[in-house]
């Protein structure tokens, strides 16, 4: 169950914090995504949809590491848009280190200084290379392998706004007008797509 998880995983960073490691351990927690519980009529895990893609991510950073020096703040909550590709990015920078290549992903270290920091970021979900949905701070854009759209989700906040108004800012912000969001993402035929 989660409550035993989560008294396990709080007996870990005690017996972490009582050890020798604990100013040189980065600790870094992430879930599997959510499931489905009937929500238009799906009894699974296997859709792009908002609350079964979201998952749960938490950094511990102790003081002293080159890319934060000042550590993580404890107990901060961040409710950004980020990705689990962002890991590895973030975990390079907090070590100090070159990255060996052209990364996926972005370092969240920025929002580890600050959560509540500016962020304009995208998190694309796939499934199956078939079906592919992107997010950002505002708006989510899924596209079926029968090429159906969906952009529904977000736009029930915002009930004047079409299905096309929600797949143009997500999917092209920057022609989609000044108050667009987004990381300029693009779909490109036959991928899942690039920011």
């Amino acid at each position: 169950s989660i409550a035993f998880a989560d008294a396990l995983v709080g007996r870990l960073l005690d017996a972490l914090a009582q050890s020798p490691y604990a100013h040189n351990t980065i600790v870094v927690l992430w879930s599997d995504h959510g499931w489905q519980l009937g929500e238009k009529e799906h009894w699974r895990k296997f859709a792009l949809w908002e609350n079964v893609v979201r998952t749960v991510m938490m950094f511990k950073v102790p003081a002293g590491f080159p890319g934060l020096r000042e550590g993580s703040v404890p107990g901060a909550d961040c409710s950004r848009v980020t990705s689990l590709v962002d890991i590895f990015p973030t975990l390079v920078e907090l070590c100090g280190l070159k990255h060996p290549g052209s990364p996926d992903g972005r370092s969240l270290v920025p929002l580890l200084k600050n959560p509540s920091a500016g962020w304009k970021s995208t998190a694309i979900s796939a499934y199956d290379d078939r079906y592919v949905s992107i997010r950002d701070e505002r708006y989510r854009y899924t596209r079926y392998r029968d090429g159906q759209e969906d952009g529904l989700e977000a736009a029930a906040q915002h009930p004047k706004r079409t299905r096309e108004t929600v797949r143009k800012r997500v999917l092209h912000p920057h022609s989609a007008g000044p108050s667009a969001g987004g990381g300029g993402l693009r779909l490109r035929r036959g991928r899942e797509g690039a920011v």
